[in-house]
C-alpha cells in the first residue's frame, strides 16, 4: 500500500501531480551568509549550490584570489579520500584542488579553483 501524498513526505507529495507539474523550489539555504569567515584567509561571497556531499561557496581569499570552498558534510571518509588522491593532479579539465582545511567545529572544507558557470 502507497502512503497517501502529504506535506511530512514531499517525494510522496510531488508523485501525486500531474507530469511536469513537481514542487517549486525557493532560493537555496546556505548555513554560511556573505562576508563571513568560516576559515581563516577566506571570506564567503555567496553560496554557489548544494550537492550529495556539501554546500559550495564562492570565496575570496585574503589576498584576492577567487576560490570555491566546499563544506563536507555527508560521506567525510569517502570525499576526503578521493581528494586526498587528487590534490597534485593537474589537467587543462580538472578543476584545481588546493588544499583541506578544517574549522573552528572540525568541519572539513576543500578549498579548489572557482569555475563560473
Amino acid at each position: 500500500m502507497q502512503e497517501p501524498a502529504s506535506l511530512l513526505n514531499p517525494a510522496r507529495a510531488d508523485d501525486a501531480l500531474p507530469a511536469g507539474e513537481g514542487r517549486k523550489r525557493g532560493p537555496m539555504k546556505f548555513a554560511y551568509a556573505s562576508g563571513t569567515r568560516p576559515l581563516e584567509g577566506y571570506t564567503i561571497k555567496r553560496g554557489v549550490g548544494a550537492g550529495g556531499f556539501g554546500e559550495v561557496y564562492y570565496a575570496t581569499s585574503d589576498a584576492g584570489k577567487e576560490v570555491a570552498l566546499k563544506r563536507i558534510q555527508r560521506n567525510l571518509d569517502v570525499e576526503l579520500r578521493g581528494v586526498s588522491q587528487c590534490l597534485n593532479l593537474k589537467h587543462a579539465n580538472l578543476v584545481a584542488l588546493y588544499d583541506i582545511r578544517y574549522d573552528d567545529d572540525e568541519q572539513a572544507w576543500v578549498v579548489m579553483e572557482y569555475v563560473s558557470g
